[in-house]
């Protein structure tokens, strides 16, 4: 709560007095986050003194099986990577890119006032077109925080496994698997917070360039379907997870034909969370435009390939090769145990042609899932629906926060059209009209 100046944990830490920390919001949009310094750790590591008060308040309870509490990461660790200081005059600051190498080890790295805003390539931690890293490239227990543009690209690159880092302040999108070709990374326990969307007449300067899709920046960019994102905390941004499949691959890579990239069988996704986007926690929709050539640009698009027509969307098959494409059969793609909260718009909006959510937990988004099913069967099973946690009205004590500002639009759980649905198993608890908005629990 506001005020206080110890934090417990539910798990135990070797922080140390002195350690830099960031907390996370648990309300509407990210400016309740809070950067602290610790003054002591007790003997058993679960409670934090801090040198300083609470400015907000931070839910730490679960709510109708939902776990909505507020996350902690660690900015300070023993090796420090940064710009000097000078760089935040103009937004320039060093960088890390790995071109070819035999094996890459980057832990325990702290990697700040990085990146250089508007200048492609230039990244905090960058992978730029390294092949097949299997075995060879591991990114564990990092913080990268306060960079100028993204935080960790991927490009070209494969089987790179990103543990455990915290992801905090930057512009653009944080996590970045740039053009639809980078397959079996591997993103597990990683905790990505705030970061910023590129305008071009806001943030950039005369001559400074970026891409389109970076005006509505993500924690998670993701461009091919074959990776593994399993327990990742996604913070903020306009979407927590942007999962935009193109037709092709884009970029570098854009002549390609060798496989249609939005047929891929999606690569598990299980037990990740988002909240407090300005948009929503997951947008799975708006792929990059390629038909006509690489734009920067997202949204619907379709061609025909080889005699069938690719979707608007992420149509999942069991063959994706182009010249396996007359035989390929549609199948269904999964995303398991999703938790998605205190987003201003929606906990996830998907339109591809067969997903099925299993164990979707939602709460105090202004729609919990809207399911655009370009075909179908799509839906959710053994999910839950909140309309509003009555325990976590706001990050200030006695005012009760909205995710619009427009009070009078309805709240509700699932929302969908265009296709076949269905909810299975499902329950939907507090969706409650009263005299400051409607509720309903489907829509």
């Amino acid at each position: 709560m506001a005020g206080d100046t110890t934090l417990t944990l539910i798990e135990p830490v070797q922080w140390s007095a002195g350690d830099e920390i960031v907390l996370a919001c648990t309300d509407f949009g990210t400016s309740s986050i809070e950067e602290l310094t610790i003054a002591e750790v007790s003997g058993d590591g679960l409670t934090l003194t801090l040198t300083t008060a609470l400015e907000y308040n931070h839910y730490s309870g679960v709510y109708k099986t939902i776990s909505m509490r507020a996350e902690v990461g660690l900015l300070t660790r023993n090796i420090k990577v940064q710009g000097d200081e000078t760089s935040a005059d103009n937004s320039f600051g060093g960088h890390i890119m790995v071109l070819v190498a035999d094996w890459v080890y980057i832990q325990g790295v702290e990697v700040t006032r990085a990146g250089q805003k508007g200048h492609l390539g230039r990244y905090p931690i960058h992978f730029h077109l390294s092949a097949d890293m299997e075995g060879k490239a591991f990114i564990y227990d990092n913080s990268i925080h306060h960079n100028y543009q993204r935080s960790l690209t991927i490009h070209g690159t494969h089987s790179v496994q990103v543990w455990r880092n915290v992801v905090y302040k930057t512009n653009g999108h944080a996590i970045f698997l740039e053009d639809a070709v980078e397959q079996n990374n591997y993103f597990a326990w990683n905790l990505v917070m705030a970061p910023r969307s590129l305008y071009s007449k806001d943030y950039l300067r005369d001559g400074e360039v970026t891409l389109e899709f970076d005006k509505d920046a993500s924690c998670f960019w993701i461009t091919n379907p074959q990776n593994t994102f399993v327990h990742n905390r996604a913070v903020g941004g306009d979407f927590g997870y942007w999962l935009a499949f193109s037709v092709w691959p884009t970029g570098k890579f854009s002549g390609s034909r060798d496989y249609i990239v939005r047929w891929i069988q999606l690569g598990l996704f299980a037990h990740n969370a988002a909240h407090s986007a300005n948009g929503d926690g997951m947008m799975f929709d708006r792929g990059m435009l390629t038909v006509n050539g690489f734009t920067g640009k997202t949204g619907l698009d379709s061609t025909t390939v080889n005699g069938m027509a690719t979707g608007q969307n992420y149509n999942p098959h069991d063959l994706w090769l182009y010249d396996d494409v007359p035989a390929a059969k549609k199948v269904t793609a999964y995303v398991y145990s999703f938790t998605s909260w205190k987003n201003k718009n929606r906990g996830a909006w998907s339109r591809p042609t067969k997903l099925i959510f299993q164990h979707f937990k939602s709460s105090d988004n202004f729609i919990g899932m809207t399911s655009a099913t370009s075909g179908g069967p799509s839906g959710c099973e053994a999910c839950v629906f909140v309309g509003e946690n009555p325990e976590n009205p706001g990050a200030v004590s006695g005012v009760r926060s909205f995710p619009r500002s427009n009070q009078a639009s309805v709240i509700r759980g699932y929302e969908y059209y265009d296709g076949t649905n269905h909810v299975t198993f499902s329950s939907f608890y507090d969706f409650q009209t009263d005299s400051e908005r409607e509720s309903g629990a489907f829509g």
